[in-house]
């Protein structure tokens, strides 16, 4: 399965929107990211990217069921989480847009030694 750049690029802007809604103060936003961090492993064939994915949502969980003592230690995880799987798309776009502006590079070589050649 292959994902259009443009679907990873979606993915980076929901993945850091979170910072936005996520409190530490309640669980609210769970839900939302757990929903978000399915559709990732669902979709996605990148096997790191599901792997990081999977590990924001359990931290996530686990930061919903924790109790008041631990709750600190277990959202500063979950924040760790959500960085590695923010890191993993944004890596994903960088090789992309990479491969891209080779892939047009490389074009234009071509069509510059075709014209060379030809009379």
């Amino acid at each position: 399965m292959i994902v259009p750049q443009k679907r990873y690029a979606i993915w980076q802007t929901r993945c850091d929107g979170f910072h936005e809604i996520i409190s530490e103060e309640n669980a609210e936003w769970v839900p939302r990211l757990v929903s978000f961090t399915n559709e990732i492993e669902s979709e996605c064939p990148d096997r790191d990217v599901v792997d990081h994915a999977r590990s924001a949502r359990r931290q996530a969980i686990a930061f919903s069921n924790t109790k008041s003592g631990d709750r600190v230690y277990t959202f500063n995880g979950f924040l760790a989480s959500l960085l590695r799987l923010s890191i993993a798309l944004g890596i994903h776009l960088t090789a992309i847009t990479a491969n891209t502006i080779l892939m047009k590079h490389e074009i234009k070589l071509n069509l510059t030694e075709t014209s060379e050649i030809a009379p």
